[in-house]
């Protein structure tokens, strides 16, 4: 997802700065980075690009039609869905912010202003991570950005597996 990122000056991870780049990204993949689902063997992998900590309403409704397959589907996500085993990970007296999609407000209020506005929720994002979280068939959500190695559980019961950058992992499915 990283991919989109605008480097150089101060420029933070927003939507914008993914939209400079999306035309040239996308030419190199065979799908839409931002969305894309392969079905294997009987698995519904659904990949969706968050990594500006917000999803957008198409996401939303393709994911909605994806459900409507009736596979199991492995999420694959940049940034993790909040949790607070996630959140308790991430948040530290180094770093103030978590890093996290749909952080409950009471606990954004000592992040840095400028990561505040970056990743507090959208009207969309809630409605996406409420939607992924009553979704029997989604049954794990895969994930990166923090580089840390980690197993979390969503608030539905789902496991969350989040994939750090200085190991190789082997994940059974069963």
């Amino acid at each position: 997802n990283h991919d989109f990122r605008v480097f150089g000056g101060m420029e933070y991870d927003v939507p914008s700065s993914r939209e400079k780049n999306l035309e040239a990204v996308n030419s190199l993949y065979r799908n839409d980075v931002r969305f894309f689902s392969r079905e294997i063997n009987g698995v519904n992998i659904v990949g969706i690009d968050d990594a500006y900590y917000r999803f957008e309403a198409f996401q939303l409704e393709k994911l909605k039609k994806e459900i409507e397959k009736g596979l199991p589907i492995i999420l694959a996500l940049h940034v993790p869905l909040y949790t607070p085993s996630c959140y308790d990970l991430m948040v530290n007296e180094k770093r103030k912010d978590a890093s996290l999609i749909c952080v409950p407000e009471d606990k954004m209020q000592l992040y840095p202003p400028e990561r505040y506005e970056q990743q507090k929720e959208d009207k969309i994002t809630r409605e996406m991570y409420d939607f992924i979280l009553s979704q029997e068939l989604i049954k794990l959500v895969i994930c990166g950005h923090v580089h840390k190695n980690f197993e979390a559980v969503l608030p539905n019961g789902v496991p969350q597996i989040i994939t750090g950058t200085e190991t190789a992992r082997i994940i059974e499915i069963s």
